[in-house]
């Protein structure tokens, strides 16, 4: 079904997230529930008062319900389709570094203004500095203080993370292996 209107507000989740946009039409207001995964995008995309377009899915009927449910499906803004996933790609230069609680470097705040998530794995194998340039893509949610927005790195400068730290657990996996089958042939 496709839905249009103004965007009064998000609504908030249990756990104080968004979960659902209300949407005000024509035929009066309606609720379009979203994905956890899509409220980061949604939420830096939207703001209360601007025109919507959406695709949507009409959920079951409930009887207390104050107004039409439905599942967001797509969702255009200014002509232009949203694109709901929430991986995103960013460039910029470090201009600071992010530190773990134990004090380890984990990541940068670059100078977009982004926090980009490295973890010190990642770290690490890029040698992280202040004044290195990082092209970075990942997954996106907003920061909880201003604008900016915090990424979960996959890639790095060309460098899969992920794969360093499977390689890094798959390497102590095998290590160990090999160390209690080396201490099995001693006790022969």
């Amino acid at each position: 079904m496709n839905i249009e209107g103004t965007l009064a507000h998000f609504n908030f989740s249990p756990k104080g997230g968004y979960e659902a946009l209300i949407i005000l039409t024509k035929k009066g207001t309606v609720q379009v529930n979203f994905e956890p995964d899509e409220a980061a995008v949604l939420a830096s995309t939207l703001k209360a008062g601007g025109k919507v377009s959406l695709k949507a899915d009409a959920l079951h009927e409930h009887d207390e319900a104050a107004h039409p449910v439905f599942q967001l499906k797509g969702i255009k803004v200014g002509g232009k389709t949203v694109k709901l996933s929430p991986k995103t790609e960013v460039k910029g230069k470090v201009l600071q570094l992010n530190y773990a609680l134990h004090g380890e470097v984990n990541g940068a705040v670059l100078d977009t203004g982004d926090f980009v998530h490295l973890k010190p794995h990642g770290a690490r194998a890029l040698s992280l500095a202040v004044g290195q340039t990082l092209s970075v893509s990942g997954e996106m949610r907003p920061l909880l203080f201003g604008e900016q927005r915090a990424i979960e790195a996959e890639t790095a400068n060309g460098v899969d993370l992920d794969d360093l730290k499977h390689g890094k657990k798959a390497a102590k996996k095998a290590a160990k292996k090999a160390a209690k089958k080396a201490a099995g042939k001693k006790k022969l």
